[in-house]
């Protein structure tokens, strides 16, 4: 109706006692309300009753920290219930880690890296960098070097032992090409 009437009310008000009324159609508000739910790391950080049409807002302390680049789905206009996740990117040395690293899972996974560096998630992403992914450690619940090493022959004819190379082919070619691990 939009399309045919635009800004014209008298049209949209012709159109409902002619038509609309007889096809069924309602000129009342739309009350529904919905929940949004606003998770970081699969964790439920905010939870919030919208009415239909309105929009949601994103909890303010989690835009501010370092790796986060956004939300999954947009939230200003809610029409069913949403889940909505945060999202980051993991950056390291010009390389992007995010396919094989999550600061949370990996510094609540390991107990000495927990008790080493607490909650900094820069110094977390820098050992997974340097030493994490040498030890084979699993840096996100998306992905296992040693699942993907075991299931290619391709990659294990070309890397072998080196454990850290599946970690890289995984990073820059292997999520591209679809492989699972």
């Amino acid at each position: 109706m939009q399309a045919a009437y635009g800004n014209n009310i008298r049209q949209y008000y012709t159109h409902y006692m002619f038509y609309g009324k007889n096809e069924g159609r309602t000129a009342e508000k739309i009350s529904t309300a919905y929940t949004v739910t606003f998770k970081v790391n699969g964790q439920t950080v905010k939870t919030e009753t919208v009415e239909y049409g309105h929009s949601a807002t994103a909890p303010s302390n989690i835009g501010s920290k370092r790796y986060f680049t956004g939300w999954d789905k947009d939230y200003s206009c809610i029409t069913k219930n949403l889940e909505v996740n945060a999202e980051y990117k993991y950056i390291y040395d010009g390389a992007d880690y995010t396919s094989v690293f999550n600061a949370s899972y990996y510094l609540n996974t390991y107990a000495d890296l927990k008790a080493a560096y607490g909650n900094d998630e820069e110094k977390a992403l820098w050992h997974f960098a340097n030493y994490g992914r040498d030890e084979g450690r699993q840096g996100n619940e998306g992905f296992n070097v040693y699942i993907y090493k075991a299931k290619y022959a391709d990659l294990r004819a070309a890397y072998g032992d080196n454990i850290r190379q599946y970690y890289t082919h995984y990073m820059f070619y292997g999520k591209n090409e679809g492989r699972t691990a």
